[in-house]
């Protein structure tokens, strides 16, 4: 039989040294804590007297408001109808009939609407011709679009290059 070999002997404590740097640690983060949460609360005390004092304060009575009176320039007016005209172009129509007429194997590119002379170009890339050629019957039977044309085309020699295409149609952009 083999003769067991057991240490009664207490494990070592740490030494005092370590025992006290971390005291002076947990002290120095405690102390950090407290002077970081009484900097937000007192932010937090000014901005809440900030919004109570702007909260009471009297709003501008619409009488007391003077408005300055420029002559308004020529210029100035057209450029203001036509930004207000071309907010309200119902886009949603249109949108919506290129969504309609989308095809898998078809990609728009770009779609460059032209309110003013009621056309809308649409740019895209097809697998093959015969994609964008349906792609064009499709856009044919939308009823925002009306003299649907496949302006340009180009067939790329390599099977990986799609074929590239430009449509043109008028497009009423009346609701």
């Amino acid at each position: 039989m083999r003769p067991l070999e057991l240490d009664f002997q207490r494990p070592r404590r740490p030494s005092r040294a370590v025992q006290a740097l971390l005291l002076v640690i947990a002290i120095a983060f405690a102390a950090d804590v407290a002077w970081n949460y009484t900097q937000t609360r007192e932010a937090s005390n000014e901005l809440r007297e900030r919004l109570a004092r702007a909260a009471a304060r009297p709003s501008a009575d619409p009488a007391l408001i003077k408005v300055a009176s420029q002559p308004v320039s020529d210029d100035e007016i057209a450029l203001a109808r036509e930004t207000i005209r071309r907010l309200s172009t119902p886009w949603d129509a249109l949108f919506k009939g290129l969504e309609s007429a989308r095809i898998s194997s078809v990609a728009i590119v770009s779609v460059a609407p032209d309110p003013a002379e009621r056309t809308v170009s649409i740019e895209g890339e097809a697998k093959n011709y015969l994609a964008a050629l349906s792609f064009v019957a499709n856009l044919r039977e939308q009823r925002v679009l009306r003299r649907v044309y496949l302006a340009h085309h180009e067939t790329g020699t390599d099977p990986q290059r799609p074929t590239r295409f430009t449509v043109t149609a008028s497009w009423d952009p009346r609701p």
